[in-house]
């Protein structure tokens, strides 16, 4: 008889042949056997094993049953491999017991049952086994054929710990750290086990300890100790530990940085299928960090991180089939690689994916797909989500418009200080589309916004000064937030300064600024300041050279959009005899008309009136009443919507038509209520028109108009 006196560990093809032994005789039969075994002589190990078995040494069943489960010197044969376990678990083998049990646990020759693998488990670990108390332990910590018990479970790890086993070290110390799992939280015990594990050589429990030091978990913090561990940890092949060390050495923090090392930790951490790992060295290779720029290495590697369903790694992926960079370009496979990395939570992916679906880029185009990546961008966090969400509610792209989700998205990227956010919400609470009107609210996020350097909210609070809408009236404030809108360079402010320079097209007071402003606003293709130029230089003093340069203007005015600058072309064709005027008056009042349409379309009420003007007054033709007539009605119903929202400009022309009587009956009492609304907020023109309007109303009527008038005030705040 022969001794064996320690357990052996045998791998031969893909099996792990354990000889689990208390030192004891082993027969001549199965020592053979397991040297056949080591010289992968199956068949004949099987003869030895049969021999000793048909003996009755349960060892040889023991590994007459491996031998059918793996099929090495047999055919393969669940059945028959529990029927020899069996055998030898009646003889008392504990290692039969266990190996019978993970038969019942996974159902293999058996049907499945959990009850006995239990069962089978807790006999090898009463005999004490030290991997059948394992077993025991993970059946009673999941309660799998047994009742779950974290502190049973606790008590068979302790055991199996005791035997030196360092795995049930690591997890008694993993339920101290926890304090819910059948021991008390106590993360200096926790500190103690998890030094005995990885003392024992146990990797994770290493990897473990190096983390406790580096945060100071359960013990003093000692960095030096927890690079010691974590290297430690790295060269026992713990992946996460190879991955923090490749970073470590990348970032230089608490180590000497080394980029040549870095790369080699990620690379052992990423051919364990480390995704990050995976990641970060195709990021490397791709953007060449301690190694010669290779796109296509790196698109190997990002293309395991992708395929292991690493988001990041995904998003990459899909930027370089967009861009053709070391993979052939395909718009397709981009969108591919851009909707995984989108549906794995990439926010940048779901952005991209929004872009791809508008376009119909590599996918069809589909604007209710795009309004939904967009959206879960913004419930993701993303603000340039929650702002595209907000414009695209608003404006009604691929869905019917919606003001209230528009203001309810433009809020949440509004409240991160996205300044174009906060001057969409100020807009909607002052014109209260669908809403209801919060002139107050409006002037908070005009004057956020503005604060921030937002060129439209600084031109938009300046004329809530100016009015006094939201904000006490403050000329000096308003002509300061105009002021800076236009140094920063924005078309509609500097021709709004332009234009508050001058009275009534006429010289307020430095006409020389004034025109400096208009200047910058048309270089910045605002088509009103070349109508204002050329007015300022069509004076009575002005002579044929600068008639001239002002009315090429005027018709490059009108090129750029505004039809008021045609009108005014045709209106002087037959007054002025110049070159630039040789067309008839009815080409340009036609090609006015072309441009107030398309303004029209766009629910201008002012194009709309001048549509009707021109229509009236048959300047493209035969008059034609009832054209004039819709369009006046037209215009009337789209300036009642603007003055209701508190436009003095609208109030002030809407008052203008029910006095005239165009497009409507005339109404000088409903007149005077506009009229004295928008004089109300400052509207000189409006005041103008009020005056004159009162002297022909009697008492009755102007009592009427005056009542009118306070109740849409307050109707109106």
């Amino acid at each position: 008889m022969l001794k064996i006196i320690r357990s052996t560990c045998f791998l031969y093809g893909t099996i792990l042949i354990q000889i689990l032994l208390s030192a004891g005789p082993v027969s001549a039969g199965v020592y053979d056997g397991v040297q056949a075994l080591r010289q992968q002589q199956f068949v004949k190990a099987r003869d030895y094993f049969i021999n000793a078995a048909q003996s009755g040494d349960s060892l040889a069943e023991v590994y007459l049953g491996d031998m059918y489960m793996q099929g090495r010197g047999v055919l393969q044969d669940y059945q028959a491999a529990v029927d020899w376990y069996a055998r030898a678990v009646e003889q008392g083998s504990l290692l039969a017991a266990m190996r019978l049990a993970d038969r019942y646990r996974k159902g293999q020759g058996v049907e499945q049952n959990l009850k006995k693998s239990t069962k089978l488990y807790r006999k090898a670990a009463d005999g004490g086994l030290v991997e059948g108390q394992m077993a025991y332990a993970e059946a009673l910590d999941q309660g799998r054929g047994v009742t779950k018990n974290g502190k049973v479970a606790a008590e068979w790890y302790r055991k199996a710990a005791f035997q030196k086993n360092t795995e049930a070290q690591y997890r008694i110390a993993k339920k101290f750290f926890a304090g819910n799992e059948g021991l008390p939280k106590d993360l200096k015990l926790a500190f103690r086990w998890m030094v005995t594990a990885a003392k024992g050589g146990h990797s994770r429990a290493a990897y473990d300890v190096s983390t406790m030091y580096l945060d100071g978990i359960g013990t003093d913090r000692d960095p030096y100790q927890g690079l010691r561990w974590l290297q430690y940890a790295a060269k026992a092949g713990d992946r996460d530990a190879e991955f923090n060390l490749a970073v470590l050495y990348q970032r230089g923090k608490g180590i000497k940085k080394n980029v040549s090392k870095a790369l080699y930790w990620y690379r052992k951490s990423a051919q364990q299928e480390d995704t990050e790992a995976q990641y970060d060295l195709g990021m490397m290779y791709l953007q060449g960090r301690g190694v010669v720029p290779d796109a296509k290495v790196a698109v190997q590697w990002l293309q395991k991180s992708a395929g292991l369903n690493y988001a990041p790694a995904q998003y990459v992926l899909a930027t370089l089939f967009e861009q053709g960079r070391g993979v052939k370009k395909d718009i397709v496979r981009a969108a591919q690689w851009y909707r995984k990395s989108a549906t794995g939570g990439s926010v940048k992916a779901q952005l991209k994916m929004a872009v791809f679906a508008a376009l119909g880029k590599g996918m069809a185009k589909n604007l209710t797909q795009s309004l939904d990546w967009y959206k879960k961008a913004g419930e993701s966090g993303s603000s340039e989500g929650q702002y595209a969400a907000g414009l695209i509610y608003l404006r009604g792209i691929g869905t019917p418009k919606n003001n209230l989700a528009a203001l309810s998205w433009f809020v949440k990227a509004a409240k991160k200080e996205v300044a174009a956010a906060q001057y969409q919400v100020a807009q909607l609470y002052l014109q209260g589309r669908g809403l209801v009107k919060n002139p107050i609210r409006a002037a908070v996020w005009a004057k956020r916004a503005a604060l921030q350097g937002h060129a439209p909210a600084q031109l938009l609070l300046s004329r809530l000064y100016r009015d006094g809408v939201g904000e006490e009236q403050n000329r000096k404030q308003a002509a300061n937030w105009l002021t800076k809108s236009a140094d920063s360079g924005y078309g509609p402010a500097q021709l709004r300064l332009g234009l508050s320079l001058l009275r009534e097209g006429t010289l307020r007071y430095d006409k020389r600024s004034a025109r400096s402003w208009l200047q910058k606003a048309m270089q910045n293709k605002i088509a009103k300041a070349g109508y204002f130029l050329a007015l300022l230089d069509l004076g009575v003093d002005a002579t044929t050279e600068q008639h001239q340069a002002a009315l090429q203007l005027m018709e490059e005015s009108g090129q750029m959009g505004y039809g008021d600058a045609y009108y005014y072309l045709g209106r002087q064709a037959s007054k002025l005899k110049t070159t630039i005027l040789q067309r008839s008056g009815k080409k340009w009042f036609a090609l006015a008309a072309q441009k107030y349409r398309a303004a029209a379309d766009r629910d201008s009420p002012d194009a709309m009136e001048k549509l009707a003007r021109i229509y009236a007054q048959g300047m493209i033709g035969k008059k034609d009443p009832k054209k004039a007539g819709r369009w006046y009605k037209k215009a009337i119903s789209s300036y009642r919507l603007q003055a209701e929202r508190g436009d003095t400009a609208a109030q002030r022309q809407l008052g203008l038509l029910l006095q005239q009587g165009k497009g409507v009956r005339k109404d000088p009492v409903k007149a005077y209520m506009w009229f004295n609304l928008a004089a109300a907020r400052g509207d000189a023109l409006a005041f103008k028109a009020r005056e004159k309007i009162r002297a022909s109303l009697s008492r009755e009527q102007l009592a009427k108009a005056q009542l009118q008038s306070r109740s849409l005030l307050v109707t109106a705040q």
